[in-house]
């Protein structure tokens, strides 16, 4: 099946003036259309998957170059997915799925759902309706989609931590119908005025991020640290935490001094700290078969007008591949990294010291053609994980 006819798809869907209706019926049509086996409504999800992943199949025009090469998937730029959450933070109803509700919001969510008071059943419907509006703009990795829609209309567990608690939840609406017109997540002044703390479960333990969340207040909180990296839930203090679970602070010798703290972006957080894990771990296999000794790892992160860059460089070390090797054929460990974990959530960039007087940067994943460009004289290998 030829890719235009999925772009042609993708652009009926993402125009303004497209109804939620109308956007129902081409879905339909398009599934006619599409050699796709399955009910109605499986060919209409199929279609919606390949067309909401960003990643249309084009089975005619099998990739050439060695960045997109058959072993790896088809690239997903990074950018899609921060354009996506900047929007849903933004938006006048979804805004207050990942922050504590205070009085200005309650007062713009009565007035959405056309309501005096708070009303759970209304403003469930808002942000259904609100978070569908956003998935026909934006084409986000079906990973994503699937954690938010189940964070929102419910249906199964969500995030690493298999969350049950959701918008949905029978326990919700159980507190609620005894708490008519009170918010579920009110932050401190709307508790103070009310005399209400909101809707209150039994306390489970974040992995991630090594807390505990017993409020929905709380949760709302929990839910936008999965995306959001700002002060309060910053990089450095998540590798830090990443390097005590995994008893590296005796194995490496880790700098996180610039690492700043007040660095905001927007990304998938838990698939970024798999993805610092991973090439943790392939510095120390690397530095246990080559008898390098104790790595000596400088984490940074550096930001323009348009990306953010997390570096991790380890210093004591040089790139066991030629630069031609490198740029032909990445390896299996970084066909993992790049399949499983970064692509669609970051770009990745290998600047190295690769033996004989040769130093360069090499585009490892970009969704460009695979390349080596000469540097100056470098010292070690530095893994730059690109964030737009």
């Amino acid at each position: 099946m030829a890719k235009t006819k999925y772009d042609f798809i993708k652009e009926l869907l993402e125009d303004k003036k497209v109804s939620q209706n109308q956007r129902k019926r081409i879905l339909e049509l398009a599934s006619k259309e599409i050699s796709i086996e399955g009910t109605l409504e499986e060919r209409v999800q199929k279609i919606e998957d390949i067309v909401f992943s960003h990643n249309p199949p084009d089975n005619n025009h099998p990739p050439t170059n060695p960045s997109t090469a058959p072993n790896l998937p088809v690239y997903i730029d990074p950018l899609i997915l921060s354009k996506f959450l900047r929007a849903y933070n933004k938006d006048s109803m979804l805004k207050y799925t990942c922050h504590e509700i205070d009085k200005d919001g309650l007062i713009t969510i009565n007035e959405k759902c056309g309501t005096e008071a708070f009303n759970l059943i209304k403003y469930q419907e808002q942000i259904t309706n609100s978070f569908k509006e956003h998935i026909t703009q934006f084409s986000i990795p079906k990973n994503i989609w699937a954690l938010i829609n189940a964070y929102l209309n419910g249906g199964k567990e969500w995030s690493s931590d298999k969350v049950k608690i959701n918008w949905q939840s029978a326990e919700l609406l159980e507190w609620y119908n005894n708490n008519i017109g009170f918010v579920p997540n009110p932050d401190s002044g709307l508790v103070i005025e009310n005399n209400n703390l909101g809707f209150n479960f039994t306390p489970f333990r974040s992995k991630i991020f090594d807390t505990t969340i017993g409020s929905f207040s709380q949760l709302v909180i929990h839910f936008k640290n999965l995306f959001h990296i700002r002060a309060d839930n910053s990089l450095k203090k998540l590798i830090e935490n990443v390097n005590a679970k995994n008893d590296w602070n005796e194995r490496i010798e880790c700098s996180t001094i610039n690492l700043r703290n007040n660095v905001e972006f927007f990304t998938d957080v838990n698939k970024l700290l798999q993805a610092y894990k991973k090439i943790i771990t392939i510095i120390l296999d690397i530095s246990e078969t080559h008898n390098l000794g104790k790595p000596e790892i400088d984490l940074s992160i550096k930001e323009d007008e348009n990306v953010t860059l997390f570096s991790i460089h380890h210093k004591n070390s040089t790139y066991k591949k030629t630069i031609k090797n490198t740029v032909e054929r990445i390896g299996q460990k970084h066909t993992e990294l790049i399949e499983k974990l970064i692509n669609g959530v970051c770009d990745l960039y290998i600047q190295a010291d690769f033996e004989n007087n040769e130093f360069a940067r090499i585009n490892i994943w970009d969704g460009e053609e695979r390349k080596a460009n000469t540097i100056n004289k470098f010292c070690g290998v530095e893994y730059q994980l690109i964030i737009k």
